[in-house]
């Protein structure tokens, strides 16, 4: 037995050491620079949140981190996918970006929206999103995805 195993274990490192390291060993070099010239890295971060407002109140504020993000990116679009419960009334929606710039819209009932508002801007650090609501009561679900690239 200890000899098959051996052998079987032989065989495994001689064709470990016949495999490339890596897929550049593969490419060659003017092909590496034809595949990577126009590859811009996409990234994004998001975040689902529960919001209340009543009689025209603010909801609380809740903030979005960007979490660590390097380099120098910016924002490319940001995705809102609203889901207000039934027999909320209209409200107004807030969105801080992290320089303090502040956008705001009134939404009358569940929907997508993609905003091009915060495009350019830097999205890293800490975003604050909260409503506000147009009648008695309104509650909303919203997934926030900010987009960027490099």
């Amino acid at each position: 037995m200890k000899k098959i195993v051996s052998y079987i274990v032989c065989l495994c490192m001689c064709v470990a050491f016949t495999i490339p390291v890596s897929a550049k060993e593969k490419v060659q070099e003017n092909e590496t620079e034809m595949l990577f010239d126009d590859v811009s890295l996409t990234n994004y971060f998001t975040k689902t949140i529960k919001l209340n407002s009543v009689n025209g109140n603010s909801s609380g504020i809740v903030t979005i981190s960007s979490g660590s993000i390097t380099g120098n990116p910016e924002t490319t679009s940001i995705i809102l996918n609203i889901r207000a419960n039934a027999g909320s009334d209209p409200f107004i929606l807030y969105i801080q970006a992290p320089d303090g710039t502040v956008y705001s819209i009134l939404v009358t009932g569940s929907k997508t929206i993609e905003l091009s508002f915060f495009n350019g801007c830097n999205p890293s650090g800490s975003w604050k999103i909260w409503i506000e609501t147009q009648g008695t009561a309104s509650t909303a679900n919203i997934t926030m995805k900010v987009n960027y690239s490099y």
